[in-house]
């Protein structure tokens, strides 16, 4: 019903999660939508749009524990190759539910250089968004290669799964 192992290509960055929490919610993980939405309830299943394996941060869940621990954890993508791509041609779209809560934070960039620089494309803080649709047009290059990153930070807060 979950996995800690992203999709193939997709890295995970958890050097920032503190203290021991609760291993399904570890960082990113990848979970059936309806075992993530029974196992937290909380308005969860709220999340309509998606279906299947939905990417998880859950700062909530991990937190289930007698631990004062904090939730950093960075989901990015492999290389995406731009060849034969035009100029400010890409669009990102994705589902997302956010449920925000205290200091809770997720975060989308994007780099064209190997992620020596990022340039950010959404923040959500505030925005109680349990069931939306994001779609973005990227400035991209018409060539070389694009990288995007989803990061969340909470504290026992809510979540956000994508």
């Amino acid at each position: 019903d979950f996995t800690l192992e992203p999709p193939a290509g997709f890295t995970i960055d958890n050097s920032g999660m503190v203290g021991p929490g609760i291993a399904e919610w570890n960082g990113w993980s990848f979970a059936d939508r309806d075992f993530w939405a029974q196992a937290g309830g909380q308005d969860r299943a709220a999340f309509t749009l998606a279906s299947g394996t939905v990417a998880v941060a859950d700062s909530d869940e991990f937190d289930d524990v007698e631990n004062d621990t904090a939730f950093a954890s960075l989901l990015q993508t492999p290389a995406i190759i731009l060849s034969d791509v035009a100029e400010n041609s890409v669009t990102l779209e994705f589902d997302s539910s956010f449920r925000p809560e205290g200091d809770q934070r997720g975060f989308v960039d994007v780099t064209f250089d190997g992620g020596e620089t990022w340039t950010n494309i959404l923040t959500l803080d505030t925005q109680d968004e349990r069931n939306n649709n994001y779609s973005f047009d990227i400035a991209n290059p018409a060539s070389g290669e694009m990288e995007l990153r989803f990061s969340y930070t909470g504290d026992n807060n809510w979540w956000w799964a994508i």
